[in-house]
């Protein structure tokens, strides 16, 4: 029977900032954030944790046992996908190994930026800008790509 953490423990895309910028936290989860002295931001609509998590290291939460609850219930589309047998496990730690490897390659053309706010940059020059368009075309394939698969697999 497949243990979530042995898809999750591939992964670490919830926790690395590519899928959310941040993750609301009740009053147990800014609790578990601070015994494990996880930076929290404070907005007006409550405390956040601030994502990549600072308890990631590579693909892998060394917090995993002691984690925020709204972590701990967090299911990917994938996850769902593998646990009702709608895709095997091998098919989706090759979604995970594609989605990171267009990842990487995006974080190597924009930077440490939130992918996102350059996909929808890259969006508005690509219809201001055709030159830009054509000189980066690999770029605006790509985060296409990763905004695809992130909308199909991992939001929950």
């Amino acid at each position: 029977m497949l243990r979530p953490s042995e898809l999750c423990c591939d992964c670490g895309l919830c926790c690395d900032g590519t899928l959310f910028s941040s993750l609301s936290l009740d009053a147990v989860g800014l609790s578990a954030a601070r015994d494990h002295r996880l930076p929290v931001l404070q907005t007006h609509s409550g405390a956040n944790l601030a994502l990549p998590c600072a308890a990631l290291q590579g693909v892998l939460c060394r917090i995993y046992e002691g984690r925020p609850q709204c972590c701990a219930e967090y299911e990917c589309e994938l996850l769902l996908r593998v646990t009702d047998h709608r895709q095997s496990f091998e098919q989706a730690r090759k979604t995970i190994e594609a989605t990171r490897e267009i990842h990487r390659r995006v974080t190597a053309a924009v930077g440490r930026t939130r992918w996102w706010s350059a996909y929808r940059s890259a969006l508005d020059a690509e219809r201001t800008d055709s030159e830009w368009a054509r000189d980066n075309a690999d770029l605006l394939s790509d985060l296409k790509q990763l905004d695809k698969l992130i909308r199909r697999y991992f939001w929950g």
